[in-house]
């Protein structure tokens, strides 16, 4: 090299070895970010485990007394049910009887009620089978 182009040579290296330095400063910085945000990303992770833990756990609180609820409303509904159809059963047996006790006290009214009530049903059925009109 001359004596001409050593200064040149000399900028040109410091120009280099600064672009180096700056280059590695950048490199350097995006590590620590990225670093940051894979910490933060862990973080956040964290967070969302413990708080998915701390629904399951209520969850697992929650679900023996919401069962039990359920299997108490259950039994409730069965016991209204059976009470209403004996009590149906009983009013049955009782209109029963007395339909019993007035055939046999008064034979001939209820013979003329069950043909009346008969004659009845066969002009309703009779009647809804024509179409409930006498269009003929």
């Amino acid at each position: 090299m001359n004596s001409n182009t050593q200064p040149f040579s000399n900028e040109g290296k410091q120009m280099v070895d600064q672009g180096a330095e700056a280059a590695h400063q950048v490199v350097y910085g995006m590590k620590e970010k990225a670093e940051q945000v894979v910490e933060s990303g862990h973080n956040k992770a964290a967070e969302v485990e413990k708080s998915v833990k701390e629904g399951l756990d209520r969850l697992e609180e929650a679900l023996p007394a919401a069962l039990s609820r359920a299997a108490e409303l259950a039994h409730s509904g069965i016991d209204s049910v059976s009470h209403n159809v004996h009590r149906a059963l009983d009013q049955s047996g009782q209109i029963r009887d007395r339909a019993v006790d007035f055939t046999r006290e008064q034979p001939v009214k209820a013979l003329l009620m069950a043909a009346a009530a008969g004659a009845a049903a066969t002009l309703l059925i009779s009647w809804a089978s024509r179409g409930g009109s006498s269009r003929n």
